[in-house]
Formats: C-alpha cells, structure tokens, sequence
C-alpha cells in the first residue's frame, strides 16, 4: 500500500491509505479523498428534517456525514462491483469507536448522481456517501468530553470485486455551527 495526502472536500487534509487491487478482472486503486464527521441528516435532499427549497431560508442546518472516495481503474479488464463493507470512527487515545453506515452513493460527474457501484475499464471516479452520525457517546468515556479539536482515525473497509481492503484517513468533528 501506498500513502498519499489529499486536500479534502470537506476536512482537513487527510493522511489516506491508497489500496490498490489487482485480478483478473480490472486493477482498481481506491483512496479517502475526505471525510466529514458531523450529523445524519435524513435523506437526501432535506436539511434539518425538511425539504429545503428556493422558497425561503432553509430550517434548522444540518451538516450531513460524509465520506468522499477517488478511485481509479486501469484500462485493461473486466468491470467490477465496489462496496463499502464498514465505517469505523476511532479516538486514538482511548480506543472508544463507533461504526458508521455508509448509504447514498454519488458518483461527480458535472454535478452528483446515483451511482451504481460499478468500476469500469478507465474509470476515475470521485464518489459520496452520506454516513450515520458517530456514536460520540461510544468513542467517549466522558459525557464532558465532546471531541471538538480532536483528530479522529477513520477506517473504511471496502471490497472490490469480493477482495476486501481497509483504507484509513485522520478528520475531525465537525462544528454544529454553520460555517
């Protein structure tokens, strides 16, 4: 495996593992372009529970988590199916952890779209997914602790044409302001 550090789409920037997986089918190298740790929102579209719209001002604002992905496929091969097998938020400190569920994914091609994970022959791809909220209850041993400042480390265990890999990246919680 081999590191990179990516400027992130919504973090700081992210000390990513980069796996790259190899078959018969189609070599495919995946990394964390970045991560957002903050709260569920619901589904798409909607914002602190409600439609937002050009109406007026949108409710209550809710930062969505998320876990932005780049992958890159080689041009020789088979396509092949991604999945996103677990999300893990970890305090490096302690231990604590939570698990995250990764649903929604969008692939960015001139603005993001459903995207059914599929890799093709020639593929880079920059995905989402939105993510549950951490349990910050479960990565703190404290109720006086909330994680503001504090650098999480996030593992992402994907599968890429059945073979699993397990990518990391460092992010922090997000404010609960906007920003």
């Amino acid at each position: 495996m081999r590191t990179r550090s990516l400027l992130p789409l919504m973090v700081l920037p992210l000390a990513a593992c980069l796996a790259t997986h190899s078959t018969e089918s189609l070599e495919v190298d995946v990394s964390i372009a970045s991560v957002s740790l903050a709260d569920d929102c619901g589904s798409a579209g909607l914002i602190g529970g409600e439609r937002c719209d050009s109406s007026g001002p949108c409710p209550d604002l809710c930062q969505q988590s998320s876990l932005q992905l780049h992958i890159e496929a080689s041009a020789e091969g088979s396509e092949v199916p991604f999945e996103i097998v677990s999300v893990r938020v970890i305090d490096p400190e302690t231990g604590g952890s939570s698990s995250l569920t990764a649903r929604n994914p969008r692939v960015f091609v001139d603005g993001y779209t459903a995207w059914d994970e599929t890799i093709a022959p020639s593929d880079a791809l920059d995905v989402s997914y939105d993510t549950s909220a951490p349990d910050w209850g479960a990565i703190h041993e404290s109720a006086d602790s909330f994680g503001w400042g504090q650098t999480y480390d996030v593992e992402v265990r994907v599968r890429v044409d059945g073979v699993e890999r397990t990518l990391t990246a460092e992010a922090m919680r997000e404010p609960e302001i906007a920003t």
